[in-house]
């Protein structure tokens, strides 16, 4: 008899694949169930798993389904792909499609999430961007070392904002949470206590809004950098971008970010970096 397995469909954009992948990882290996990653292409993160990491770092086999494959078999069941994956989709116990509840339930409760896994009558499924069971610093940063792509476009970043060391992330076009609680007057307010402190602080600045980061530039000339390519996660450059400026970040000695992105988050676990959420 086959035994039962964990698969996890990591969705979102790159900070949320990541916690979801070390999560279910984590969750793996406290139940001693083995882990398959299925790693799919969207517009939220359109480049494969090699492109941004090192998968001969995964401990666990990872999938790259094609787009019809994807859609047929792990995407949730939904009136877009007319419910398609109910019936060509495999049969798993526990499903989570980030329903109403399941964080609720589950995050923050390992113990109730691990024994009902354990106690789960075949293969148990995980389509989620959240860090649904803990995991330690640690095993995020073993997880997601860069790939040369990355890490060439880090250097370079790196050569373009010299001497920097303290960092921003303003989430701004796609994340109506991070808007309102955290408006731009934060991170200037930050900017400015950290000059009068510093009067040489640089700043580096990682946002997806181009007229952010330019009007930061001008308002403090010669403090603030940021890279100058357009922010892109529907194309494997500009996700390689993201990844540079995520790990850029991850190497300041502070950084100040938005409410409610992983964004910030990652940076500061991946470089042990002090965070200070902008929010009012």
């Amino acid at each position: 008899m086959r035994q039962k397995k964990i698969v996890v469909c990591p969705a979102g954009g790159l900070a949320n694949r990541m916690r979801a992948i070390a999560a279910g990882i984590a969750l793996g290996r406290d139940t001693s169930l083995p882990v398959e990653i299925i790693w799919a292409r969207d517009r939220g993160l359109n480049a494969p798993y090699a492109l941004l990491f090192c998968p001969e770092l995964l401990p666990v086999p990872l999938a790259e389904p094609s787009a019809a494959a994807y859609h047929l078999r792990y995407e949730p069941a939904r009136k877009r792909n007319l419910y398609l994956p109910r019936f060509f989709g495999p049969r798993f116990a526990i499903a989570h499609y980030d329903e109403p509840g399941f964080e609720e339930r589950y995050v923050g409760n390992a113990a109730l999430l691990r024994s009902e896994v354990e106690a789960a009558d075949g293969d148990v499924y995980f389509f989620s961007g959240l860090d649904f069971y803990p995991f330690s610093d640690d095993d995020y940063r073993r997880l997601f070392k860069p790939s040369p792509a990355v890490a060439g476009r880090l250097t370079e970043l790196a050569e373009a904002c010299p001497g920097c060391t303290i960092g921003l992330h303003i989430r701004r076009t796609d994340n109506v949470n991070a808007i309102a609680a955290s408006p731009l007057a934060l991170f200037t307010g930050a900017i400015e206590a950290e000059l009068a402190t510093d009067a040489a602080a640089r700043f580096f600045v990682a946002s997806d809004d181009e007229a952010t980061k330019n009007e930061l530039a001008a308002r403090f000339p010669g403090k603030v950098f940021f890279n100058t390519a357009p922010a892109r996660r529907d194309t494997p450059g500009g996700i390689i971008d993201a990844m540079a400026e995520l790990l850029m970040l991850s190497r300041m000695k502070r950084i100040y970010g938005s409410f409610f992105s992983t964004f910030s988050d990652a940076a500061a676990r991946l470089g042990r970096t002090p965070l200070t959420i902008c929010k009012q």
